[in-house]
Formats: C-alpha cells, structure tokens, sequence
C-alpha cells in the first residue's frame, strides 16, 4: 500500500485465485492530513504485469461538513428543529469532532451557504421558494446529500406541486 507514493508498511496476505477467479480484501488506512491523496495498491510481479498496481485519489476532509436548517426556530434552543441533532453530531468533552454542524434558518439557504456544504438536512422546513428548490437540486446533483425531516410544518400534500413548479426531481 502507498499513500502519496510513499510505501506504508508492508502488509502481506496471501490470496490463491483460481483462473478467472476473484476476491476482495479490505484494508484500513488513517490519514494524518487532510486534502487530495493519491492511494496505490501495488501487488508483487506476476507474468501479467499490467493488472499489480491499482491507482485512485482520495479526498480527506478534517469533517464533514452539514448544515441543519431548522423550518421552526424558537427562542428556547432546546425546543427548536435542529436542537438535538446538532447535539447528537457534535462530539462531547475533548474530542475533536468529525462532523461539523452549522444551523440556519429557511431564508439563508443560499449558494454562498450550500457552498462547501456535504450533506444538507431540512428538518421541518414549511415552504421552499422556486428558487431555493433550483439551488438544491443542483446540490444533489453534484453528488452531495440532502435530508427531508417532516414535522408539522410541513406542507399536508408534501413538496410535490412545489417540486413540479420549479422542475427540480428531488423527490420522487
């Protein structure tokens, strides 16, 4: 195994494959920095040397960015949408937290705030504006998550004549 082109200690494991056989093996590595790095599974030499080496980038973030967006804030936070998710995320004592929890309101849902944003929770959310639903399809297209929480606030026939409005398929 390399990280960054540097080969981590040796891992040996002897896999006996019949022709046009197949296994999986896992491993776990931890990284100690976030950002882009290059992993490499380099297997020893063989007569068919194309398939030892296996090549793929990934991104190590320090945490996981998500924002709660509470559709019923109140002025007592322990009454709030997002109070006991947010505290169920955030790490407790001296740990360092892995997920990193912003709240905000329906209204401050914009690019600028979905921007570096990985997983997006709507929790109670009454109405979404045309333009806020074109914002989140294009979040959920890119490939980032999105949670609908329904509570009581929450349209009785949902999202639907919403959704058809504004062209977005974020539900089905």
């Amino acid at each position: 195994l390399e990280v960054n082109g540097q080969r981590l200690a040796d891992q040996t494991l002897m896999v006996k494959l019949q022709p046009e056989g197949e296994a999986t093996v896992e491993f776990e590595q931890r990284f100690t920095k976030p950002g882009s790095q290059l992993i490499s599974v380099v297997l020893d030499s063989d007569a068919l040397p194309g398939d030892n080496r296996s090549d793929a980038v990934v991104v190590v973030a320090d945490s996981l960015p998500v924002v709660l967006v509470d559709g019923d804030k109140r002025l007592d936070p322990t009454r709030s949408e997002t109070f006991f998710a947010k505290a169920a995320l955030n790490a407790t004592g001296g740990e360092t937290s892995w997920i990193k929890t912003r709240v905000v309101t329906p209204d401050e849902i914009s690019a600028e705030t979905l921007r570096d944003v990985a997983v997006l929770v709507l929790a109670n959310v009454g109405s979404i504006s045309p333009e806020r639903l074109e914002l989140l399809d294009r979040f959920v297209a890119s490939g980032r998550g999105l949670l609908f929480v329904l509570g009581d606030k929450v349209p009785k026939d949902g999202y639907a004549l919403d959704l058809e409005r504004a062209g977005a398929a974020l539900l089905p």
